[in-house]
C-alpha cells in the first residue's frame, strides 16, 4: 500500500506557528549594521485572520537592492491599534479585542512593510484552563473552551467529543470539529525546532500495547464478505423488532408464563416431518409450510423446508457442526448469561428450520410472536424457533467456507430466550414496556455470539474464559491451524471486523445507523463494545463467566426494559456511562488503566490483526484518533500545530489519503469521536474547543 503525504494545514491562520519562518528573519539573532542595505522588506503571513486570545507568528524578511536575502536582520515590530493586538519582538501578534490591525516590520533605511491582522470574537469567552494529572481526567460541556497546558515535553491527551443521547435518529448527524490553537510565547518562537508539524511529536516517547509491526495478519476477505450478509440480517431484524413492538405482542394463558422443561412428543429420527408457519409475521392468510427434520439432538432439532430439501439438502457435515457447536457452547451459555431457555411447546427443544421469508440474504432471525398463541397471531407456532437462511448454513461446506452460522447460532438462540422474556414483561408493565432497545437486545446478543465462540476457542487451547485475549493470542490460533481460521475462533474474529468499522468509520452511533455511515457500520457492534465494557466492568467479567448474573438480571421479565435495566445493574445513568466507558477507551492502549476497564479484551492488539481489505484495516488503531498521521502512523498531533480535526482518513479504492483541510465529518446520536495532543513542553499551552456538539460532551484525558 503506498502510503500518502501527511496531512495538509488548514488555510486560516488561528494561532498559527508558522514553522519554516525562522530561516529567514523572524527573530533572527544579530543586528541591522550601518553596512546592510535593506532595500525592501516582506511580511507573512498575509491577511492572517486569529480569535481573540490567541497567538499569530508573523516573519519578516529583508532584501538587497538585487532581491537577495539579507540574513540576521533584527526587525523593529509595531502594531497599529495595540487595543486590538500587540506585537512583541519576535513577531508574535497576541490579539486582545475584536477588531482590525496594521502589524509592521522596519529595518534599516528601507520602506516599513506591513500586513493585516483581523482578531474576531470567537468563541471562548471564559476559558477553562485544563489542570490535570496523569491518569485523571474531566468531562466538560460541548460548547466549552479549554487550555490545555504546555506542560513538559511528551506531556499527551486524548480528547474525546461524544454525544450522549438516546434518540434514535439517524438524520441526526451535526458537523462536528475540534479546533487547535497554539497560544505562543516569545521563547517558544526561538526555540521550536523546524518542521511541518513544528514539533517532532513521532520522536516523543510512547507506549502502545499491540502486535509488533512485522507480526503476521489476517486476509479478512471472507469476513468482509460475512458483513453483507450480516447488514441484511440487521436491517431485516431492525423491521421485525419495529414490527412486534407495534403489535404489543402479549403472552396469552394459553401459553405458559414461565419456562417449562417438560418433555414433549416421542422423538423420533429423520426424515420425520412436521407443518411450520416460516412467514415471520402474524397473517390471518398465511399458511403452514412441511418441513423435514434433517438432524436432531436433546435440545435442538434441525429442520429445513421440503423444498429446499428436495432441491439442495442441508449437508450432515454442516448439520452435525451446528449441532456439536450448540452443545459444547452454547446451550448452557444461554441458560447461564440470558435465563432458563423458555419450552412453551414442551417438546425439551429449540427448534432451527430454513425458510425462505428471510428477505435479502438475511442469515437467521427470531420472531416473538411465536411465544403468542394463535388466537393472537395465527401463524404462530407457539414455541420456540429459530428460522436461517440455508445458503448460510451450506457456506459451511464452501471451498473457502464461511463460519458465520455458528455464531448466529448463539446470536439467535438469546433472541429465543431474552424475545420470550420481552414478551412477558409487556405482559407485566403494559404495552410499550416489554422490548429492550434494539441496540440493548442485538448488542447482547452479539455477546452471546462472541463468548459461545470464546468458549470453543478455549476448548482448543485460545485463552481461558475471564483471560484477556491479545491479537497475538488471535494469530498464535490461526498460524496453528494451517494459517486458517478455525471455525471456534471465527465469531471473535468476526466480531473485531465488525467493532472496527464501526469505530473507525464517521458518523458512527451506538443506537443507530446514521446518515452517511460507512457500508458497514453498524451498531450492534456498537451494543456489543458497550455490553462487554459493561460486562467487564460491573460484572467481574475476569472471574469465568462471572458477568453472567449481570446480563441474566437485564434479561429478567421482572427487570424494566431499556437503559432502566442498564441502570438496575449498574447503578449508573446512561450519561455516566457513556462517561466511564469513554474514559476507558481513552486510556485502553496507553496510560493507567481506570478503575472501570476492559479487562478481557486487549482491543488495541485484537483490532490490529488484519491486513486488508482496507475496509477492516484502516490506518492506525483503536480508539483511532482522528488526528493520527498516516505517514508515522502516530495517534498524536502536536500542541504547537493549529489546525482543525474533523474526519478520518478516507479511503480512496484501497487506499487511505489525509482529508481535505475543509472537509467536516458529522458525529450520530450517541457517537463519539477521539483526538490526540502532545505537548512540545514550551508555550503558554493550547486552546481547544469543539464546535457543532452543544448538546455533546468533551472529555479530556491525561495520558501522561
Amino acid at each position: 500500500m503506498t502510503l500518502p503525504a501527511p496531512l495538509g494545514r488548514a488555510v486560516r491562520l488561528a494561532g498559527v506557528a508558522v514553522a519554516t519562518a525562522l530561516a529567514a528573519g523572524c527573530g533572527d539573532s544579530g543586528t541591522t549594521g550601518p553596512d546592510v542595505d535593506v532595500a525592501s522588506i516582506r511580511v507573512t503571513p498575509e491577511n492572517a485572520t486569529t480569535d481573540v486570545g490567541l497567538t499569530v507568528q508573523f516573519v519578516a524578511q529583508a532584501f538587497d537592492a538585487e532581491g537577495g536575502v539579507i540574513p540576521n536582520v533584527t526587525f523593529a515590530w509595531s502594531s497599529s491599534d495595540e487595543s486590538v493586538a500587540t506585537i512583541s519582538d519576535e513577531g508574535i501578534a497576541t490579539a486582545l479585542a475584536a477588531g482590525t490591525t496594521a502589524i509592521t516590520a522596519s529595518a534599516g533605511a528601507a520602506t516599513p512593510a506591513s500586513e493585516v491582522l483581523i482578531v474576531e470574537p470567537g468563541q471562548c469567552d471564559g476559558r477553562v484552563d485544563v489542570v490535570l494529572a496523569p491518569g485523571e481526567f474531566q468531562t466538560y460541556a460541548g460548547d466549552t473552551c479549554l487550555l490545555l497546558p504546555a506542560g513538559g515535553v511528551g506531556d499527551r491527551y486524548r480528547i474525546a467529543i461524544t454525544r450522549p443521547k438516546l434518540i434514535q435518529d439517524p438524520q441526526d448527524v451535526p458537523d462536528v470539529a475540534l479546533h487547535v490553537d497554539p497560544i505562543l510565547v516569545a521563547e517558544q518562537a526561538a526555540s521550536r525546532p523546524a518542521g511541518p508539524s513544528g514539533f517532532d511529536v513521532a520522536s516523543v516517547a510512547s507506549s502502545y500495547a499491540g502486535l509488533s509491526p512485522d507480526a503476521p495478519r489476517l486476509d479478512g476477505t471472507r469476513f468482509l464478505e460475512d458483513r453483507r450478509v450480516m447488514e441484511a440480517t440487521r436491517r431485516f431484524h431492525a423491521e421485525m423488532r419495529r414490527r412486534e413492538a407495534e403489535l404489543g405482542l402479549r403472552v396469552r394463558a394459553e401459553l405458559p408464563t414461565e419456562p417449562a422443561r417438560a418433555l414433549g412428543p416421542a422423538r423420533v429420527d429423520p426424515p420425520a416431518r412436521d407443518d411450520l408457519f416460516l412467514t415471520l409475521e402474524c397473517s390471518v392468510t398465511a399458511s403452514p409450510t412441511p418441513v423435514v427434520l434433517v438432524d436432531f439432538n436433546d435440545r435442538l432439532a434441525i429442520y429445513q423446508d421440503s423444498v429446499g430439501h428436495a432441491a439442495a439438502p442441508l449437508s450432515p457435515s454442516s448439520t452435525g457442526l451446528m449441532l456439536e457447536y450448540w452443545t459444547n457452547n452454547v446451550q448452557d451459555l444461554i441458560d447461564q448469561y440470558w435465563g432458563t431457555t423458555p419450552d412453551v411447546d414442551g417438546n425439551g427443544r429449540i427448534i432451527l428450520t430454513t425458510s425462505d421469508a428471510l428477505p435479502d440474504s438475511a442469515a437467521a432471525a427470531v420472531f416473538s410472536g411465536d411465544f403468542r398463541s394463535t388466537s393472537g397471531c395465527v401463524s404462530s407456532n407457539q414455541g420456540e424457533v429459530m428460522y436461517f437462511a440455508t445458503d448460510v448454513i451450506a457456506a459451511m461446506d464452501d471451498a473457502e467456507p464461511s463460519y458465520l452460522a455458528l455464531g448466529v447460532l448463539a446470536h439467535e438462540a438469546k433472541h429465543v430466550t431474552s424475545l420470550y422474556h420481552a414478551v412477558a414483561r409487556e405482559a407485566r408493565y403494559g404495552p410499550g414496556t416489554g422490548f429492550h432497545d434494539i441496540w440493548i437486545e442485538e448488542g447482547t446478543a452479539e455477546v452471546s455470539q462472541t463468548m459461545s465462540s470464546r468458549l470453543a476457542w478455549a476448548g482448543i487451547g485460545g485463552p481461558a474464559i475471564g483471560a484477556r485475549i491479545t491479537g497475538n493470542d488471535i494469530i498464535q490460533t490461526v498460524i496453528d491451524n494451517n494459517q486458517e481460521v478455525p471455525p471456534e475462533l471465527w465469531g471473535v474474529v468476526s466480531q473485531i471486523a465488525d467493532l472496527i468499522v464501526h469505530l473507525y468509520s464517521q458518523p458512527n452511533s451506538l443506537i443507530t445507523n446514521p446518515a452517511g455511515a460507512a457500508e458497514f457500520h453498524t451498531f450492534y457492534a456498537g451494543g456489543w463494545h458497550w455490553h462487554r465494557f459493561i460486562g467487564d466492568a460491573f460484572g467481574n467479567a475476569a472471574t469465568p463467566l462471572g458477568d453472567a448474573p449481570l446480563f441474566t438480571e437485564m434479561t429478567d421479565s421482572l427487570t424494566r426494559a431499556g437503559v432502566q435495566a442498564l441502570q438496575a445493574v449498574t447503578g449508573r445513568a446512561f450519561t455516566q456511562l457513556f462517561e466511564d466507558l469513554t474514559v476507558a477507551m481513552a486510556f485502553h492502549d496507553a496510560g493507567p488503566e481506570p478503575a472501570l476497564a476492559f479487562t478481557t479484551w486487549d482491543l488495541s492488539s485484537s483490532t490490529a490483526i488484519f491486513a486488508g481489505p482496507a475496509e477492516i484495516a484502516p490506518p492506525g488503531r483503536y480508539p483511532w484518533p482522528v488526528t493520527t498521521n498516516l505517514v508515522t502512523d502516530n495517534p498524536a498531533a502536536s500542541f504547537g500545530q493549529a489546525a482543525v480535526y474533523s474526519c478520518p482518513a478516507q479511503l480512496d479504492g484501497d487506499t487511505y489519503v489525509p482529508p481535505a483541510a475543509s472537509q467536516r465529518c458529522p458525529i450520530g446520536p450517541a457517537g463519539i469521536r477521539f483526538h490526540e495532543l502532545v505537548s512540545q513542553g514550551s508555550g503558554a499551552g493550547v486552546q481547544v474547543r469543539a464546535t457543532g456538539v452543544p448538546d455533546g460532551t468533551v472529555t479530556v484525558v491525561r495520558v501522561n
